[in-house]
This record gives C-alpha cells, sequence and structure tokens, in this order.
C-alpha cells in the first residue's frame, strides 16, 4: 500500500452533479439541518453552485443503520482528489458517492458496530485512500483492562479493502504526507490497581512515523501539539516545547523557529505558518527567516490553495465566549504582511478558498441561520447570503 499527497478538507460531489473542470465557476458542499417532523432534524447535503442552482444529496441506507433508524445524518467528511465524489458518513457507515451509494468495506475491524467513527478528523489521499482514526467505544469495566479502543485504519475505495496500520487507546492528532509516510501523536492511559476508587486513568503522549508500514517511534516527543508534514512530503514541523523544529524524513534539523503552534504549510511547501497567542509567524523554508507580525488574539491561519494569501481569523479583544466575535484579516503575496482585506467583529468563523484562491467564503450568522456569502478579495463584490455550514469548496480537477 502506498500513501500519497494529502488533500484536506471537509466534503464531496456526485458525477452529475460536477461541472467539467474546464468550465469557469465554483462548486460548493454544505450542510443543512432539515425538519423531519416535530422537533426532529436530519443533517443532509446541498451542492451550491456559482450560477444560484442547488442540488440536495440525501444519501439513505438500504437498510436500518446502527441506530436503527433510516433517518439521514449525513456529514461531510472530504472531496476526492479529482473532484468527481466525495467521501460522507453517515450514523453508521462510511461511504463514497459519485452519483451512488458505495458504503466503503471496514467490517473486518474488531469490536467494530458497522463503521461507526468519531474524534478526530480524517485525511483524504490524493490517490483516493482514506486514512482514518476510527475510536471504538469499549467499555471499561473495573478490575478489567481496558481494550485499545482506536484503530488508524486506511480504506481504499477503488480497490475495496481497508487495513488497520496501528492501534492505541486514542490519536491526538494524524498527518500524512507522500511516499508511504504517516506521522501521528497517540494517547497512552494507564489505570492504577485502584479503579474502583480512582478510575482516572494518567495520560502520556507519544508522537512517531509509519514509513510504508514500518513504526517508528520519535524519541522526546512527548507533546498533544500536532506534528506536520509538509504536502511534498520531504519535511515534518515537530513540536519542541516553546520551539517548532522542522527536519527531513531522516530527522536532520533544517531550522528551528522560536514559536511553538504551528498549523499550516503552503501547497508548495515553502511556507510553514503558525501563531502562537503573541503573534503569526512564517518560516520559509528556502532561507530559513522567520517574521512575525503581532496579533495577539489570532486564533487560525489559512493560507490560500495558490499559497499567494494568507487569511487570519483574530478573536476580537474582549470577546469571550460562549459568543466570542470574530473579524478576518487577509494578507497579500505571503510573507511581505500587505493587508488587503478586514472585515469588522462579527459572530464569523470557519473559512474555505475557491481554488484559485481569488475568492474566500466565511461562515456566519445572519437572523439566526447559518450560512456564508462567496466574497473575492480582488474587488470585494459580495454573492448572496446560503444558507449551511461545514463549507468546502469543490477542488479544480
Amino acid at each position: 500500500m502506498r500513501l500519497e499527497s494529502v488533500v484536506l478538507g471537509v466534503g464531496l460531489v456526485p458525477l452529475s452533479a460536477c461541472r467539467p473542470s474546464d468550465e469557469p465557476g465554483w462548486t460548493i458542499a454544505v450542510q443543512r439541518d432539515v425538519a423531519e417532523g416535530e422537533g426532529e432534524y436530519s443533517h443532509r447535503l446541498w451542492l451550491v453552485y456559482d450560477d444560484g442552482r442547488e442540488d440536495s444529496l440525501v444519501p439513505i441506507p438500504p437498510e436500518p443503520n446502527y441506530a436503527g433508524t433510516r433517518t439521514p445524518y449525513t456529514q461531510f467528511v472530504g472531496w476526492s482528489p479529482d473532484g468527481r465524489g466525495f467521501y460522507a458518513a453517515d450514523r453508521a457507515d462510511w461511504f463514497f458517492t459519485d452519483g451512488r451509494f458505495e458504503p466503503l468495506r471496514c467490517d473486518d475491524i474488531p469490536y467494530a458496530h458497522g463503521c461507526i467513527v468519531r474524534g478526530n478528523e480524517p485525511l483524504i489521499l490524493s490517490s483516493g485512500e482514506l486514512v482514518v482514526p476510527y475510536e471504538l467505544s469499549s467499555a471499561h469495566f473495573p478490575g478489567v483492562a481496558p481494550l485499545p479502543r482506536a484503530h488508524l485504519l486506511v480504506i481504499d475505495h477503488e480497490a475495496g479493502t481497508s487495513e488497520i496500520v496501528d492501534e492505541t487507546h486514542e490519536y491526538a492528532c494524524v498527518s500524512a504526507a507522500p511516499g508511504g509516510l504517516i506521522v501521528a501523536t497517540e494517547v497512552l492511559y494507564t489505570y492504577g490497581d485502584d479503579l474502583d476508587m480512582n478510575p482516572s486513568p494518567t495520560r502520556e503522549y507519544r508522537t512517531f512515523m509509519l514509513r510504508d508500514g514500518v513504526r517508528e517511534d520519535i524519541a522526546g516527543l512527548t507533546t498533544f501539539d500536532c506534528s506536520l508534514i509538509a504536502p511534498t512530503g520531504d519535511l515534518v514541523a515537530w513540536p519542541a516545547g516553546a520551539a517548532t523544529r522542522v527536519t527531513d524524513l531522516d530527522g536532520r534539523e533544517l531550522h528551528v523557529v522560536p514559536h511553538h503552534r504551528a498549523a499550516a504549510w503552503t501547497s508548495d511547501g515553502r511556507w510553514l505558518g503558525g501563531n502562537d497567542f503573541e503573534s503569526v509567524w512564517l518560516l520559509d523554508t528556502t532561507t530559513g527567516q522567520v517574521d512575525r507580525l503581532e496579533l495577539p488574539e489570532a486564533d487560525a491561519i489559512h493560507f490560500s490553495p495558490d499559497g499567494r494569501r494568507l487569511a487570519v481569523q483574530e478573536r476580537c479583544t474582549g470577546s469571550t465566549l460562549p459568543e466570542p466575535r470574530w473579524q478576518l484579516r487577509i494578507y497579500e503575496d505571503v510573507g511581505r504582511w500587505e493587508e488587503v482585506w478586514a472585515e469588522p467583529c462579527d459572530t464569523q468563523h470557519w473559512i474555505d478558498w475557491t481554488p484559485d484562491g481569488e475568492r474566500f467564503a466565511r461562515q456566519l450568522e445572519e437572523d439566526g441561520v447559518d450560512g456564508f456569502h462567496v466574497i473575492s478579495v480582488v474587488d470585494g463584490e459580495r454573492g448572496p447570503f446560503i444558507e449551511g455550514r461545514g463549507l468546502a469548496f469543490r477542488p479544480e480537477g
């Protein structure tokens, strides 16, 4: 089994609904709550196009699922790399659709009921495989050692196969890249002898690398912060206390960033960005130079697909939970900190870019309804309000 480059996202589309890849425009996938009766709602997937058309996707299993219901409760997982279909999950099964319901094979997993998956985000690979941190709901009984309850599962939709490549108690985070490489941080639980009096376990974090199925534990990495593999597959950003180490795959240290919380790579692997509660920082891996911009309330960063622009989500001063306010800043030509967009404080959150990086959508709330506008960074043109959440633009095929 060979794992290829990673496509990160949260949604997918049927062949019949997709535009040909040589036509302009965009397609976006969203989730909506649909009333099924008094006090009953289902999650359904919708495809929305730039010309205003909408398609409803309601894949319903032919038999009652694990929850004993046919009510659609479908959640986006991710677009296929070619944009022709998508992975999704209902209450009990993973499936892939390109216009038809196709359950994914995962019936050989021990202790599993169907393919119930909770917890961490899956990864979609350019080869079409799905890497899933698969968490089981095994019970813990006094005096009985707990069973491993999480598997790292690789599902190959085209071949119709699934393979468990690792298992532990829990995965804190997982990243993957070309060349059969996976880096993950696992959580190990240790229970004492007095399980009745002290049922809470101690936790230990351990980071490891899977290279073509061979596991290599990374000494000294015991933090829960995530390690990030560059999309090019040749660099890894490792958490190192108050700093971030960048190495090649053989562990040779190439750069040290005096800031922590690495968050994202550009698609070409040149820039690594992060935020550390005091600033947003960028590492240029071609020069080793680290630049930072003081933004103490920065919460998340999002590079455009072409790596030209950087969007920063910033918590507004004095804004706290449960209803924080956010503003969005967009910088042109990554590394120059030339601000080209800033929005006022609002309840907005979550952002996704169109594949060309010329537009973005940002979730917000209008009159109590979740939705978004598609906005042009170039001229500020703002499209109509579209209802939905968990938005994800279809990648270019």
